[in-house]
């Protein structure tokens, strides 16, 4: 047997945010994801999605066709609108090393907390200064963690077994 990933970001203004809600629904409410096969429906319309950090959801599901590709929608409200996004999935086998789902939520921890000390730099800012030979550079440093967190965004996405990216 396989397994199925969906990832959904939701960022407003280039900063992830929580959504009102976010579900796995088609326009329409018939499903929330198929199989392209033979149309078998393994999650209903309205199934929801995990929160991993803000503005990172996810949904999975073990055990199914390893063989067959699926199709998902993901049902994203924010402030009173909805949008819909489809994504087309496919099955990764059990035999792959779950470690890459481990590294996936390590990573998106380093990254909240390189965005947490982001925020802490630039709400409460200090001057760059020496101190017996020693140089400290505010600047410096966050030039630094917005590098980290480029980075690390990437190499998220070069992990996760799928990944939806969108502005809202």
């Amino acid at each position: 047997m396989a397994s199925i990933l969906i990832r959904k970001t939701w960022s407003v203004d280039n900063v992830l945010t929580d959504p009102t809600a976010i579900v796995l629904s088609d326009p329409t409410g018939a499903y929330g994801v198929k199989a392209n096969s033979d149309g078998t429906i393994i999650a209903a319309t309205g199934t929801a999605m995990t929160k991993k950090a803000t503005g990172v959801y996810e949904y999975s599901k073990t055990d199914v066709d390893g063989a067959t590709a699926y199709t998902a929608w993901v049902a994203v409200t924010y402030d009173g609108t909805t949008d819909y996004f489809e994504v087309d999935v496919a099955p990764v086998q059990d035999t792959t090393d779950t470690s890459a789902m481990e590294l996936v939520d390590l990573l998106i921890l380093a990254q909240k907390n390189c965005a947490m000390l982001l925020v802490q730099i630039t709400s409460q800012p200090k001057p760059s200064y020496a101190v017996h030979g020693h140089s400290y550079s505010w600047n410096e440093y966050q030039e630094v963690l917005s590098r980290q967190i480029e980075m690390l965004s990437k190499l998220i996405s070069q992990v996760s077994p799928y990944e939806i990216i969108s502005q809202g």
